[in-house]
Parts: structure tokens; C-alpha cells; sequence
């Protein structure tokens, strides 16, 4: 087990978007929720996935992480899946009782895949147009357990198709987290 100053220096030197904040408020979530299973969707470098997993792994019970990317938003898709290769293996080899996963496909079929079915977070961070997150919300609510905590990122002006599929989809029935971009709510069924 790691520190969760160590977690949080590692997880901002893994190449990604997220804040030191955003990714203390996925260690938190992670940790203080007792996550079993964490779905990263958008996964890009791992810098999110990293944040759950070291979460997941100070609560001492250990659980999966699964990322999920297709990498056909990324410039360099291939330099991006090494990324994502080496932020797994750290995970294996540093994180006590956690699994982590990769998944390189669609949203959509991930949805269908068995390694992710029953996720207690769903991080969501894919692609950014209205119908597509909004698509991804429907879709990783539908499949989540009850209760599950449905996240997402960039819920701010500069991704206005992210604002507007959560506001659709979740009316009034979501909270942004504190100095973050991060959406969540709770999956109902």
C-alpha cells in the first residue's frame, strides 16, 4: 500500500487533463465507497485510473479496475495504448488486491463486455459531443448496480455537449464536486 501523497505524484505524472483536485476527489470516492469495481471510460493514459485504483487499494480490500478506450480521438493512438500499458502494470505491481484491466473498444460494447458488469463507479470522460456522453450516461447507468456512483469529467463551458447530456439526462439529480469538472450521481433501477 502507498501513501495518498505518493498515489496522488504518481497519478499527475501519468499524462492526462485531470486536476490534482479531480483526481483526490477519485482516490476519496474510490477509497471511502469501498470500490470493487471502477470502469474508466475515455481512458487515454491512465492518469484517472491510477487516482481509483490507489484509492481501492488503501481501503485494503482490493477490487478491478477496467479502462475502456478505442484511442480513435487520440493524435497518437499508439504512443497513448504504451501509456496505458505501463499505468496497468504499475497498478499490478504496486497496488495491493487490485486488477486492472484493458479494454480497447467502444463505450458501447464494453457496456455488453462480462469484466464490466455490476461497477459500483463508472468514470466517464469519453467523448465529448452531446450524443455520445449522453449516450455513454444512458448506457453505463442502465448497466451499473444500483446505487452505483456514475461520475464523469469537464462538466464546464468548454465542453458544452458534457453539460448539456448531463443536465438532460440527470435534471437536478447530480452534484459537481468542489474546485473539480467532475459530475456524479447515483445509478437508479
Amino acid at each position: 500500500m502507498i501513501s495518498k501523497q505518493e498515489a496522488m505524484e504518481i497519478a499527475f505524472s501519468i499524462p492526462g487533463q485531470t486536476w490534482p483536485s479531480e483526481l483526490g476527489w477519485i482516490y476519496e470516492r474510490a477509497r471511502h465507497h469501498k470500490t470493487k469495481l471502477y470502469i474508466d471510460v475515455g481512458t487515454f493514459c491512465g492518469r484517472s485510473l491510477w487516482a481509483a485504483a490507489a484509492g481501492m487499494s488503501s481501503h485494503g480490500e482490493g477490487g478491478r479496475v477496467v479502462a475502456v478506450d478505442n484511442f480513435t480521438l487520440q493524435e497518437d493512438p499508439v504512443w497513448s495504448q504504451g501509456v496505458i500499458g505501463l499505468t496497468i502494470s504499475m497498478i499490478k505491481r504496486r497496488l495491493n488486491k487490485v486488477d486492472a484491466r484493458f479494454l480497447k473498444t467502444s463505450s458501447l460494447d464494453a457496456m455488453r463486455h462480462p469484466i464490466t458488469q455490476g461497477a459500483d463507479f463508472v468514470f466517464i470522460d469519453a467523448n465529448h459531443e452531446y450524443a455520445e456522453c449522453k449516450a455513454d450516461i444512458e448506457g453505463w447507468s442502465a448497466v451499473a448496480c444500483d446505487g452505483a456512483t456514475i461520475s464523469g469529467h469537464d462538466y464546464w463551458p468548454a465542453h458544452v455537449g458534457v453539460m448539456d447530456a448531463v443536465n438532460h439526462f440527470y435534471k437536478d439529480r447530480f452534484t459537481v464536486a468542489p474546485e473539480t469538472r467532475i459530475w456524479h450521481s447515483k445509478a437508479s433501477k
